[in-house]
Protein backbone atom coordinates (compact mmCIF):
# COMPACT_ATOMS: atom_id res chain seq x y z
CA UNK A 1 0.00 0.00 0.00
CA UNK A 2 1.23 3.96 -0.67
CA UNK A 3 2.19 5.57 2.08
CA UNK A 4 0.58 8.87 1.53
CA UNK A 5 2.17 10.97 3.76
CA UNK A 6 5.09 11.85 2.64
CA UNK A 7 7.61 12.36 5.72
CA UNK A 8 11.37 13.34 5.07
CA UNK A 9 12.56 10.61 2.87
CA UNK A 10 9.34 8.75 2.77
CA UNK A 11 8.69 10.65 -0.93
CA UNK A 12 10.94 8.68 -3.02
CA UNK A 13 9.30 5.46 -1.48
CA UNK A 14 5.82 6.48 -2.51
CA UNK A 15 7.46 8.16 -5.96
CA UNK A 16 8.72 4.61 -6.29
CA UNK A 17 5.72 2.78 -5.17
CA UNK A 18 3.29 5.17 -7.35
CA UNK A 19 5.54 4.57 -10.39
CA UNK A 20 5.15 0.78 -10.13
CA UNK A 21 1.41 0.77 -9.98
CA UNK A 22 1.02 3.05 -12.94
CA UNK A 23 3.68 0.64 -14.93
CA UNK A 24 1.52 -2.12 -13.70
CA UNK A 25 -1.78 -0.99 -14.85
CA UNK A 26 -0.59 0.54 -18.13
CA UNK A 27 0.90 -2.47 -18.92
CA UNK A 28 -1.96 -4.77 -17.57
CA UNK A 29 -4.05 -2.89 -19.95
CA UNK A 30 -1.47 -2.72 -23.07
CA UNK A 31 -1.54 -7.09 -22.59
CA UNK A 32 -5.19 -6.84 -22.15
CA UNK A 33 -5.86 -4.92 -25.59
CA UNK A 34 -3.02 -7.21 -27.08
CA UNK A 35 -5.21 -10.34 -26.25
CA UNK A 36 -8.45 -9.19 -27.17
CA UNK A 37 -7.19 -7.91 -30.65
CA UNK A 38 -5.49 -11.34 -31.36
CA UNK A 39 -8.30 -11.78 -34.13
CA UNK A 40 -7.52 -8.41 -36.09
CA UNK A 41 -4.50 -8.10 -38.09
CA UNK A 42 -2.01 -5.60 -38.06
CA UNK A 43 -2.39 -2.24 -39.75
CA UNK A 44 0.73 -2.25 -41.46
CA UNK A 45 0.31 -5.41 -43.76
CA UNK A 46 -0.43 -3.65 -46.95
CA UNK A 47 2.24 -1.11 -46.14
CA UNK A 48 5.17 -3.66 -45.63
CA UNK A 49 3.90 -5.68 -48.30
CA UNK A 50 3.81 -3.45 -51.41
CA UNK A 51 6.85 -0.80 -49.86
CA UNK A 52 9.62 -4.01 -49.44
CA UNK A 53 10.67 -6.49 -51.81
CA UNK A 54 10.42 -9.26 -49.33
CA UNK A 55 8.05 -10.60 -46.62
CA UNK A 56 7.94 -14.14 -45.65
CA UNK A 57 6.71 -16.05 -42.47
CA UNK A 58 10.01 -16.69 -40.92
CA UNK A 59 11.14 -19.46 -37.87
CA UNK A 60 14.36 -18.40 -36.03
CA UNK A 61 17.25 -20.64 -35.43
CA UNK A 62 19.69 -17.86 -34.18
CA UNK A 63 18.98 -14.48 -32.77
CA UNK A 64 22.10 -12.08 -31.92
CA UNK A 65 22.25 -8.59 -30.82
CA UNK A 66 24.99 -7.16 -32.69
CA UNK A 67 27.66 -5.81 -30.08
CA UNK A 68 28.31 -2.59 -29.24
CA UNK A 69 31.52 -2.78 -30.34
CA UNK A 70 30.83 -3.81 -34.00
CA UNK A 71 31.36 -1.23 -36.83
CA UNK A 72 27.60 -1.31 -37.76
CA UNK A 73 27.08 1.28 -34.28
CA UNK A 74 28.96 3.84 -36.38
CA UNK A 75 26.53 3.89 -39.10
CA UNK A 76 23.57 3.86 -37.38
CA UNK A 77 21.28 6.32 -35.50
CA UNK A 78 21.37 6.27 -32.16
CA UNK A 79 18.25 4.28 -30.27
CA UNK A 80 18.26 1.24 -32.68
CA UNK A 81 19.89 -1.63 -31.95
CA UNK A 82 20.84 -4.80 -34.80
CA UNK A 83 20.29 -7.68 -34.39
CA UNK A 84 21.72 -10.61 -36.51
CA UNK A 85 18.64 -13.65 -37.37
CA UNK A 86 19.18 -16.56 -38.68
CA UNK A 87 15.78 -18.35 -39.63
CA UNK A 88 13.75 -20.93 -41.96
CA UNK A 89 11.69 -19.60 -44.48
CA UNK A 90 7.83 -21.00 -43.22
CA UNK A 91 6.16 -19.25 -46.12
CA UNK A 92 6.53 -16.82 -48.69
CA UNK A 93 4.43 -14.10 -49.60
CA UNK A 94 6.50 -11.66 -51.70
CA UNK A 95 9.87 -12.05 -53.36
CA UNK A 96 12.03 -14.52 -54.75
CA UNK A 97 12.27 -17.07 -51.59
CA UNK A 98 11.29 -20.82 -51.20
CA UNK A 99 10.09 -22.43 -48.28
CA UNK A 100 12.52 -23.84 -46.35
CA UNK A 101 15.45 -21.56 -47.02
CA UNK A 102 17.59 -20.86 -45.18
CA UNK A 103 18.66 -17.00 -44.76
CA UNK A 104 20.45 -14.42 -42.35
CA UNK A 105 18.71 -11.42 -41.61
CA UNK A 106 19.70 -7.85 -40.24
CA UNK A 107 16.45 -6.60 -38.24
CA UNK A 108 16.64 -3.06 -37.09
CA UNK A 109 14.91 -2.73 -33.40
CA UNK A 110 14.42 0.43 -31.88
CA UNK A 111 15.47 0.52 -28.33
CA UNK A 112 11.86 1.27 -26.67
CA UNK A 113 10.34 -1.43 -29.57
CA UNK A 114 9.17 -5.03 -27.62
CA UNK A 115 9.87 -6.46 -30.91
CA UNK A 116 13.07 -7.60 -29.37
CA UNK A 117 10.92 -10.38 -28.06
CA UNK A 118 9.15 -11.29 -31.55
CA UNK A 119 12.74 -12.18 -32.57
CA UNK A 120 13.37 -14.82 -30.14
CA UNK A 121 9.95 -16.51 -30.84
CA UNK A 122 9.29 -19.13 -33.04
CA UNK A 123 7.66 -17.69 -35.89
CA UNK A 124 7.28 -14.24 -37.37
CA UNK A 125 6.47 -12.38 -40.32
CA UNK A 126 8.64 -9.45 -41.80
CA UNK A 127 8.97 -7.40 -44.85
CA UNK A 128 12.51 -6.90 -45.93
CA UNK A 129 14.53 -6.01 -48.53
CA UNK A 130 18.10 -6.95 -50.32
CA UNK A 131 20.89 -4.28 -50.36
CA UNK A 132 23.18 -4.06 -52.98
CA UNK A 133 25.98 -5.52 -51.27
CA UNK A 134 23.29 -8.92 -50.66
CA UNK A 135 22.20 -8.60 -47.47
CA UNK A 136 18.63 -8.82 -46.30
CA UNK A 137 17.39 -6.22 -44.00
CA UNK A 138 14.57 -4.28 -42.55
CA UNK A 139 14.69 -0.47 -41.51
CA UNK A 140 11.62 -0.06 -39.79
CA UNK A 141 9.93 -1.43 -37.15
CA UNK A 142 6.82 -2.28 -37.94
CA UNK A 143 8.19 -4.79 -40.63
CA UNK A 144 7.90 -7.20 -38.13
CA UNK A 145 5.08 -8.52 -36.87
CA UNK A 146 2.95 -11.45 -34.66
CA UNK A 147 2.59 -14.20 -36.75
CA UNK A 148 -0.80 -14.18 -35.10
CA UNK A 149 -3.53 -16.07 -37.69
CA UNK A 150 -4.99 -12.85 -38.61
CA UNK A 151 -1.89 -11.39 -39.75
CA UNK A 152 -0.94 -14.51 -41.36
CA UNK A 153 -4.09 -14.74 -43.52
CA UNK A 154 -3.98 -10.96 -44.57
CA UNK A 155 -0.45 -11.66 -45.75
CA UNK A 156 -1.43 -14.46 -47.92
CA UNK A 157 -4.85 -12.74 -48.98
CA UNK A 158 -2.64 -9.70 -50.33
CA UNK A 159 -0.42 -12.30 -52.35
CA UNK A 160 -3.18 -14.25 -53.56
CA UNK A 161 -5.58 -10.97 -54.54
CA UNK A 162 -3.23 -8.39 -54.32
CA UNK A 163 -3.97 -4.96 -52.90
CA UNK A 164 -5.30 -1.26 -53.84
CA UNK A 165 -2.45 0.14 -51.18
CA UNK A 166 0.19 2.27 -53.52
CA UNK A 167 4.00 1.40 -52.33
CA UNK A 168 7.20 2.07 -54.40
CA UNK A 169 7.81 -1.76 -53.81
CA UNK A 170 11.55 -0.82 -53.83
CA UNK A 171 12.51 -0.42 -50.14
CA UNK A 172 12.58 3.49 -50.98
CA UNK A 173 10.46 4.05 -47.69
CA UNK A 174 13.49 2.96 -45.29
CA UNK A 175 15.81 4.77 -43.35
CA UNK A 176 19.17 5.20 -45.42
CA UNK A 177 21.29 4.92 -42.77
CA UNK A 178 19.83 1.17 -41.77
CA UNK A 179 20.82 0.58 -44.72
CA UNK A 180 23.92 -2.09 -45.09
CA UNK A 181 24.71 -0.28 -48.33
CA UNK A 182 25.39 3.10 -46.71
CA UNK A 183 27.72 1.57 -44.11
CA UNK A 184 31.31 2.90 -45.23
Amino acid sequence: MINWHINGGDWLNTFINSSVLLALFVGSQSMAATASSDDNYSMWVEPNYVDTAYSALLKSSSVKKVPTEDDIHDHIPFGWWPYRVKAEVLDVYKGPLKVGDEIELLVYVSVLSQLHNELQKDAFLVSFCLSKNGVYYTSRDYLVQQAKPANTQRFAAVRENGTDYEGSGDCSGNYPSLNPDTHH
